[in-house]
């Protein structure tokens, strides 16, 4: 191999190993921004930002190394933050917030590991708290409570690793106690009972109180 070729092999790999760093932007077909940001040895860091099509900011993300590290935000088409937390090595930690698209918060909720942990809090558009409960493990444990919209108690149960246990309780808009049940990993055990708003008894047979309960099975993320 001659000289001249040597060479010229030697400056074509300084040029394609050497660690890039620059401020990059990309494109959608259509000429408008997708994502702009920094780029360290060939990695994403600090500060980068992702676009809708329609020059709207979708997403803030704070890189290290490559990996989400720091404050994150995301946000709907129309421009209103749909979500806000933190990322830690790549995953959710701490507390999050998440919004309906008009901009009221949908739920407050702290995250270890990628999974939910602790106390979590969901509302209504309006405003009006929706349900509350403990987290563990990114599992529903401890006691749970559902609301109407209009701010009455819907729903009272204790829930062990996402299933319920022990004795749970329904109510009317009223406010008035409907249902009272107790559960065994997240099936009926034993009678259920089921009052009238002026608290007499109606009927005793969990079959009859299937479809009032169902809607409230449902995991958090629903």
């Amino acid at each position: 191999m001659n000289k001249w070729l040597m060479g010229l092999l030697i400056i074509l790999g300084i040029f394609i190993f050497k660690p890039r760093n620059d401020y990059i932007k990309k494109y959608y077909k259509s000429g408008k921004i997708m994502a702009e940001g920094k780029i360290k040895n060939n990695k994403s860091e600090d500060l980068w930002k992702f676009y809708y099509e329609n020059g709207n900011l979708k997403q803030e993300i704070n890189y290290k190394d490559n990996e989400k590290n720091g404050i994150a935000k995301n946000y709907y088409k129309n421009g209103i933050l749909e979500r806000e937390g933190n990322f830690r090595d790549n995953k959710m930690e701490d507390l999050w917030k998440y919004y309906y698209e008009s901009g009221q918060l949908k739920e407050e909720s702290n995250w270890i590991g990628d999974q939910r942990e602790g106390i979590v809090k969901m509302y209504y558009e309006n405003g009006t708290l929706k349900r509350e409960g403990n987290c563990k493990n990114g599992e529903m444990n401890g006691l749970w409570r559902i609301y109407y919209e209009n701010g009455y108690l819907k729903e009272e149960s204790n829930w062990v690793k996402d299933e319920r246990e022990g004795l749970g309780k329904t109510y009317y808009k009223s406010g008035k106690l409907f249902s009272e049940a107790n559960f065994k990993n997240g099936k009926f055990d034993g009678i259920v009972k089921s009052y009238d708003e002026n608290g007499e008894l109606l009927l005793n047979d969990y079959r009859l109180l299937i479809y009032k309960l169902e809607e409230s099975k449902k995991k958090i993320e629903d």
